[in-house]
């Protein structure tokens, strides 16, 4: 007699460990240490974005420098060109 309503509030037990820390209505906290790396690294991707977002600015600075510098080289060859009466 007593074996059955063990057996029953075994299953009760397991059927709740199987849901996790509560189930849909109460989720398993994350592991401090969990939280502390993804923090850790969620810095270090944005220091790589950051770096990454100056060296393209730059790069484009370089870019519209050279464009300059081509169109001047050009305005100068259209120039003797004409001299020259090509």
């Amino acid at each position: 007699m007593i074996a059955a309503p063990l057996a029953r509030n075994a299953l009760v037990l397991l059927s709740l460990a199987a849901l996790g820390c509560g189930g849909a209505t109460a989720p398993c906290p994350t592991p401090t240490t969990e939280i502390d790396s993804a923090r850790a690294e969620s810095e270090q991707l944005e220091g790589e974005i950051a770096r990454e977002a100056a060296r393209q600015r730059a790069l484009a600075a370089r870019r519209a420098v050279a464009a300059l510098a081509v169109e001047e080289i050009q305005a100068a060859l259209d120039s003797l060109g004409g001299a020259t009466g090509r």
